[in-house]
């Protein structure tokens, strides 16, 4: 009896473990997305030490933007937020690493969408198979 009510309450603290992580999962501070997304551009394009800091500003001027866009709902500021920082970036990065960046951006979109239309796909061959 005890040592089944202890794998449950073992159980019941992973449990909230678990509860915990996920709920901390992508509350990054603009601050920590800026540094976050500067060092993936950094090794991604192979930036300068002067492009560096310019881009870390830039991420961290959309971070701020997005997050409050994010509090007060505001989609439209949020779109115009984005398309301020490809701007700013378009000045900041050389021809060949701006190519670069439009390549990884497309990678990346396309990969998203393929993992939103993999759960349709499965649930269509399922549905073939019960036929």
């Amino acid at each position: 009896m005890k040592s089944t009510i202890k794998t449950w309450l073992i159980a019941g603290m992973l449990m909230l473990v678990g509860v915990a992580q996920a709920q901390h999962r992508g509350k990054l501070s603009p601050e920590e997305k800026a540094a976050k997304a500067t060092a993936r551009m950094e090794t991604e394009l192979g930036l300068s030490a002067d492009q560096k800091q310019a881009v870390h500003a830039a991420h961290l001027e959309l971070a701020n933007a997005m997050h409050a866009a994010k509090e007060a709902q505001d989609k439209e500021a949020a779109k115009t937020a984005r398309k301020t920082y490809h701007e700013t970036l378009k000045g900041i990065l050389s021809p060949e690493q701006m190519g670069r960046y439009k390549e990884i951006r497309k990678a990346k979109a396309q990969k998203r969408k393929a993992a939103r239309k993999a759960p349709e796909k499965e649930a269509s061959e399922e549905e073939l198979e019960l036929d």
